[in-house]
């Protein structure tokens, strides 16, 4: 038998299995000081493992030293169809089999604060989160930054990455095929670690998310990481890297891919966004709290370059999200869900015209998952006819009850098809960027005869 172990910040950490998979890891290839500006600049490593594991009953994996509480999954908010939610599991490491109250407790405060920070809190609708209860034969992690190394015997194999003292990473891999295995159904994964000291992080690749439950703040920085994890924004705290050596206040053009930061602060990327007549580089005072422009210091370093506003819990856990970051988990939650789950009367295209009697007053509707904000357009024409007439327009979601006449020739009654339409859209003042306020937008049609 031949063991595979994949190398994480210094850290072997054992893969078992037969699947292949690919991996998207960040390495630290000691690069030269001065190269793309400074030295260490972590980058991305494409890996080909083949992990193994075995299947049995199914589409369940067994995977080799995994056990599961029982039941291995539970859901925790179900707001309704997995196909039509954002499905956030949260899975626990360094739990033993004593220890999984704590840990269900721990899940359920995640869940509390995602209810209560915005957007989250206002499209909480729009999620469904899991518990998934691994049982670890050790508590802890792996921790060589103490006296005497703490080496547990863990599921999961989380640790303290030698590269920085409160950073708390894992394999995600690993990780993501233990959360498979438990057959809870979800979309992104945030890992709970009882880690007996404060720490969190992501990967470079932004997969998986980890905070230590042992933090005053330990949901906060929960969602601080699914920050990185779901709307794939960047820290905008700086002192962990030296500062870059550009000449402080230059706009330099962009080459960070992330979307809230920018080393161009003439232009940067959320423009659209500042606050008309805010001097940019914006001076970082309190009189500037609540405007939008170019705050020097993000990603780390704090020269050259530059986020969009002063606070943000991207930089603090105890802020709210910038505008830029909030915009852009209203994007990931629209990547993942729509508006509504479905229309009625149910119809769809390619079935048979519904048919109604002329006179009857006819109520359509869209099972939206929310009101508020939800622009929607009704409108109806007769087929034959080229024009839609708007019927009803509402910034917040409204249904539309409406009388569809039938034509008459020589006095005589005869069947007329029309079509009905309705036509949504988030209008929250939360999206400014063209290409979201587009992935929001949802529409339905039905066609009626009325005899």
């Amino acid at each position: 038998m031949v063991e595979i172990f994949l190398v994480i910040e210094g850290v072997r950490v054992p893969v078992a299995g037969k699947a292949d998979f690919l991996i998207l890891g960040p390495v630290n290839p000691g690069m030269a000081s001065g190269q793309h500006g400074a030295a260490n600049i972590p980058s991305l490593i494409h890996l080909r493992l083949k992990a193994s594991y075995n299947t049995a009953g199914g589409n369940t994996m067994k995977l080799p030293g995994i056990n599961f509480d029982s039941p291995k999954y539970t859901t925790l908010l179900d707001n309704g169809y997995p196909a039509n939610r954002l499905d956030v599991a949260i899975i626990g490491d360094g739990y033993t089999a004593a220890e999984q109250q704590m840990f269900n407790e721990d899940a359920q405060a995640v869940v509390d604060a995602f209810k209560s920070i915005e957007p989250m809190r206002s499209y909480i609708s729009h999620f469904n989160f899991h518990r998934i209860n691994v049982i670890s034969n050790e508590s802890g992690t792996i921790d060589t930054h103490v006296t005497p190394h703490q080496k547990p015997n863990t599921a999961l194999k989380t640790f303290f990455s030698p590269m920085a003292e409160r950073r708390l990473i894992g394999p995600d891999p690993w990780v993501m095929l233990v959360a498979k295995a438990s057959g809870a159904p979800w979309d992104k994964l945030l890992v709970i670690v009882n880690a007996p000291r404060r720490g969190g992080a992501t990967l470079l690749s932004m997969t998986v998310g980890y905070a230590s439950r042992n933090s005053r703040d330990f949901p906060a920085i929960m969602i601080h990481e699914a920050g990185h994890v779901i709307a794939k924004v960047i820290d905008e705290y700086v002192g962990d890297l030296p500062d870059i050596d550009f000449a402080e206040n230059w706009s330099l053009p962009n080459f960070l891919p992330w979307p809230n930061v920018d080393t161009n602060w003439k232009r940067p990327k959320w423009w659209r966004w500042l606050t008309p007549d805010t001097p940019r580089p914006t001076p970082n005072v309190q009189v500037n709290e609540d405007v939008v422009g170019a705050f020097q210091g993000a990603v780390y370093t704090g020269k050259g370059v530059y986020r969009p506003q002063r606070s943000c819990m991207m930089r603090q856990h105890s802020d709210p999200f910038c505008v830029v970051c909030t915009e852009q988990w209203l994007n990931a939650i629209y990547k993942r869900s729509k508006i509504a789950d479905g229309f009625s009367p149910a119809y769809e295209l390619t079935d048979t015209p519904l048919v109604r009697d002329a006179e009857e007053a006819m109520t359509f509707r869209a099972h939206v998952l929310r009101r508020e904000d939800i622009k929607t357009t009704w409108r109806i024409k007769k087929l034959e006819q080229t024009r839609w007439r708007r019927r009803q327009i509402t910034h917040d979601y409204l249904s539309f009850t409406t009388t569809l006449p039938a034509n008459k020739v020589a006095g005589l009654t005869i069947p007329t098809a029309w079509a009905v339409e309705c036509l949504m859209e988030d209008a929250t003042e939360r999206i400014r960027t063209p290409s979201v306020r587009s992935r929001t937008k949802q529409k339905h049609r039905w066609y009626v005869i009325t005899r």
